[in-house]
């Protein structure tokens, strides 16, 4: 089982992974949307607007003890983000702005003990704890890296065949 200071250190993860991404970011045309796709910004705002509709608003929602049930499912998570886009065309301040977030997530994290990482939320569908959801998060941050990542080693190849 996973430890809450585990958890921490995974939610973390993203702000190192951001940092790198930052230096290599201008490499790429990171504003282009071949064939309808999403760009690579669109890809890294989702992070953000993940954190700051999602995560962030429910973690701050458990630290102040409000556990009043919440008007959504959470299986509608993913779609409900899919369809995000952004029309920032910097990412520098993107970046930063992700980075920023996470911190604030981390921050409210490490006031938290093992037991209130326990404490469920109550969804439509029906109960998360606040392990589940931060593990979520987390695997919600590395898949949408993922395909950042994919999308610029395409970018990569096709400089090379172009």
């Amino acid at each position: 089982m996973t430890t809450h200071k585990q958890l921490i250190g995974d939610a973390a993860w993203l702000v190192d992974e951001l940092t790198l991404l930052k230096s290599m970011v201008r490499e790429v045309p990171f504003d282009e949307r071949p064939m309808g796709q999403d760009s690579v910004l669109d890809l890294l705002a989702r992070i953000g607007e993940a954190a700051n509709v999602f995560f962030l608003p429910l973690i701050q929602k458990m630290t102040k003890g409000n556990d009043q049930p919440l008007e959504w499912s959470f299986r509608d998570f993913d779609s409900r983000m899919e369809k995000s886009r952004t029309q920032l065309d910097d990412p520098d301040v993107l970046l930063d702005s992700l980075i920023s977030s996470r911190r604030e997530v981390i921050g409210l994290l490490e006031e938290l003990d093992s037991q209130e990482f326990q404490k469920t939320f109550v969804f439509l569908d029906g109960d998360y704890d606040l392990t589940a959801l931060v593990e979520s998060m987390v695997r919600y941050d590395r898949k949408q890296l993922k395909s950042v990542a994919e999308r610029m080693l395409s970018m990569d190849i096709e400089k090379l065949h172009g």
